[in-house]
């Protein structure tokens, strides 16, 4: 199921996109499974898991718990908030 709905995903607009991810992710206190750094994996139903990068508010969605978490283990040295240590480097 997961699968299926990034295919759809893709038809959404940018703004319904990120519309879409803010409210759920203000409305996720019984979704939530997992933080990691940016990223946040929500489980919508028994039938598929997401991943929402906070920062970018992009969205991927997978049919397992699992899958959901291996991605996380994959991009997790990009998964880090962005600042910014020094403005001149010495």
């Amino acid at each position: 199921m997961g699968k299926e709905f990034n295919k759809t995903w893709e038809f959404f607009s940018n703004r319904d996109k990120k519309q879409n991810v803010r409210y759920w992710l203000n409305h996720s206190e019984e979704t939530l499974i997992h933080k990691i750094n940016k990223l946040v994996v929500l489980k919508f139903s028994d039938t598929h898991f997401s991943v929402i990068n906070k920062e970018t508010l992009n969205c991927k969605f997978f049919d397992t718990k699992e899958e959901a978490i291996d991605y996380c283990l994959d991009v997790y040295t990009n998964s880090f908030f962005n600042t910014q240590l020094n403005l001149f480097e010495e």
